[in-house]
């Protein structure tokens, strides 16, 4: 995945994820916060960013389903 920062504004580039892996939720932007949820058999990724002085500032939180 490739996040962006224009303006304070946090927005997802590209999101290509592994095989098996299957986006189930998406929230592109531009946003203060983006959000994407991938699902591979039993385990979730939810992975959040914002900016910082035009730098994304990345959180992922893993979890079983």
């Amino acid at each position: 995945m490739t996040v962006l920062c224009t303006g304070g504004q946090a927005h997802v580039a590209n999101v290509g994820p592994f095989s098996g892996y299957r986006v189930t939720d998406y929230e592109s932007g531009p946003a203060r916060e983006i959000r994407v949820v991938l699902l591979y058999t039993d385990n979730k990724s939810e992975i959040k960013a914002r900016c910082d002085n035009g730098t994304p500032l990345p959180k992922i939180r893993e979890s079983r389903q």
